[in-house]
């Protein structure tokens, strides 16, 4: 998957579909997940930091 400085990992039934926050489809994986969770990466060039969301937090 190319990178991407943000993700939503959308459950769909027993499957979660990873977009990139703007309705493109990037991949599905086969696995269950309660709810949907937004990713977002920074890269500080020493250190790479990752913040996790879940949709009512946003």
């Amino acid at each position: 998957m190319p990178k991407h400085d943000f993700l939503v990992f959308e459950p769909q039934g027993n499957r979660v579909v990873v977009s990139d926050g703007n309705g493109k489809k990037l991949n599905e994986m086969q696995m269950t997940l309660p709810e949907k969770v937004w990713v977002k990466s920074d890269d500080y060039g020493d250190k790479w930091v990752i913040t996790a969301l879940l949709s009512r937090e946003y």
